[in-house]
């Protein structure tokens, strides 16, 4: 599979936004509709459903294919899908709305609501960690949750936080370093969520934000799916030999409920979507809501086009067919086995979509630039930001660097023009990942691991120096000390390092539109 096609599926997209009800022609909607189906037959996808809104009001919902793979019932608007992360709107208002209410302080250490809460590795880090932290993807908490669907174990959300994930977990960096995304920082905002109302997650969020919303058939329960008869089973192709059918019994994790286990149809999460837009202050006030679409992190993905807000990715430019907008967009999608949404809008254009399908790591982006450019009033273009890659910058990048919590030495070098990148604790367990980086913006390169394309960045310090080598998988920091190549941590091994490349499927907004390198 080429580099682009990886880049797609590990990223969600960003910029493409499409409805009906402003004059759009029937011969538009048919264009749109046969770009769906004609992605269902390349991806095989069993089915897809899909939600519109537009200026305030819900112009479509339909679905596509059928319900399950090989099945013979069509998919419907009200089809229920795992929504997978994004499940972290919801966990983001829950936690919002205890903020609201002066009951949790965003500035304020987490152990000060979890007092029991420790990492065995450093019983230091935790203090560390703010709830705003959480919220932003910035704790530097490792994403811990890559654990095999046959291995999981369906325990309380305390129960795991404070017993497993306590005992392997560590810090990638110090807390508030940087954005990295990680499902545990959610979990953890959960886990504030029983303490501080003294319910379970999923009936304070079923009362204080489904409810409320109108958001009657999103369910954590498989059992309450499967006793709604209207449900999705999904085809899991990601990490396994032959497909595999997925139904909502197959696997299920309470300690994982605020990161990504939720179910939903594009009904309700239109609703959701026009709560974003709309307000309700009887769910959160206007002013938490505006923060929560605000930009509060930047992820330093690319120059500063894409920041995270409270449970939402917040961009700013994007491009298509070579010309740049400026148009504020917040998104959040979810990849998860059998399974994949998106959630878009694009609040300067009033324009919304939201599209569930029961397949992994498909997100429609053919189908959404068909749209984007027969349907979307698009404003001015502005200038085109300067991307070039310079090869002759690439010596500042060259060094050792370390990641003392896992895979231990990492060395970038140059050769023929190219940086290259060594991680021998790797090398020592065969783990296939190709050596020369491939530059895709000024400090932004990809990496591709075991068959996955995984985004590198170089992290400066307030001077411009380099000081840290990020990817979602490991962290390392720049030093000028020199380590032996054998040194492999107890914890690096494939069976570690494999499981979690499986959960690297963050819902991070689509480079692949903004660099033609990324689009080969």
């Amino acid at each position: 599979m080429k580099l682009g096609s990886h880049v797609l599926m590990g990223f969600s997209l960003l910029v493409v936004f499409w409805g009906q009800g402003c004059g759009e022609d029937e011969t538009s909607i048919q264009s749109l509709e046969k770009a769906i189906q004609k992605e269902m037959d390349t991806g095989n996808v069993p089915g897809v459903a899909v939600a519109v809104i537009q200026n305030g009001e819900v112009t479509m919902t339909r679905g596509f294919g059928s319900k399950r793979p090989g099945g013979s019932h069509a998919a419907q608007a009200g089809t229920l899908f795992r929504i997978g992360s994004t499940t972290k709107i919801l966990t983001s208002i829950g936690v919002l709305q205890l903020v609201d209410k002066g009951q949790l302080d965003l500035e304020t250490p987490i152990t000060a609501y979890l007092s029991q809460f420790t990492f065995e590795r450093d019983p230091n880090w935790a203090s560390t960690i703010k709830v705003r932290h959480l919220l932003t993807h910035s704790s530097a908490v490792n994403d811990g949750i890559a654990t095999p669907m046959e291995q999981q174990k369906d325990v309380s959300l305390s129960e795991y936080v404070h017993g497993d994930f306590a005992k392997s977990n560590y810090l990638m960096a110090p807390a508030g370093r940087m954005f990295n995304y990680s499902n545990p920082n959610f979990m953890l905002a959960g886990l504030l969520i029983e303490k501080v109302s003294g319910l379970k997650y999923a009936d304070y969020i079923k009362k204080n934000v489904l409810i409320p919303l109108g958001m009657h058939r999103t369910y954590f329960d498989p059992g309450e799916v499967i006793s709604d008869g209207d449900y999705s089973c999904g085809r899991m192709t990601r990490g396994v030999d032959d497909p595999r059918e997925i139904c909502p019994d197959a696997y299920d994790n309470h300690w994982a409920q605020p990161a990504g286990f939720a179910f939903s149809n594009v009904d309700d999460l239109a609703k959701l979507m026009l709560f974003l837009r709309n307000g309700n202050e009887q769910v959160l006030s206007n002013t938490w809501l505006a923060e929560m679409t605000a930009p509060q992190m930047d992820t330093e993905m690319l120059l500063d086009f894409v920041s995270y807000g409270f449970g939402l990715f917040v961009t700013e430019k994007f491009s298509l067919e070579g010309s740049w907008y400026a148009s504020r967009i917040v998104e959040h999608g979810g990849d998860i086995p059998g399974f994949s949404s998106s959630f878009y809008y694009a609040a300067d254009l009033d324009l919304g979509l939201i599209v569930l399908a029961n397949a992994d790591l498909v997100h429609f982006q053919a189908s959404l630039q068909v749209a984007l450019q027969s349907l979307a009033e698009l404003p001015a273009p502005i200038q085109e930001p300067d991307l070039s890659i310079h090869p002759e910058t690439f010596v500042e990048f060259v060094g050792e660097y370390f990641d003392a919590q896992w895979a231990g030495q990492v060395l970038i070098t140059q050769e023929d023009g190219n940086l290259m990148i060594e991680v021998p604790a790797a090398d020592s367990e065969s783990v296939d990942y190709d050596h020369k980086l491939i530059p895709i913006g000024p400090d932004n390169f990809v990496v591709n691991v075991e068959g996955n394309s995984l985004v590198l960045t170089f992290l400066r310090d307030p001077q411009g120096r380099v000081e840290y080598l990020r990817t979602r998988l490991l962290v390392a920091e720049r030093t000028t000390q020199t380590y032996e190549k054998s040194f492999v941590r107890p914890t690096f091994h494939q069976n570690n390092w494999r499981p979690r490349l499986r959960a690297l499927e963050p819902a991070l907004p689509s480079l692949s539109w903004w660099i033609p390198a990324v689009r080969a």
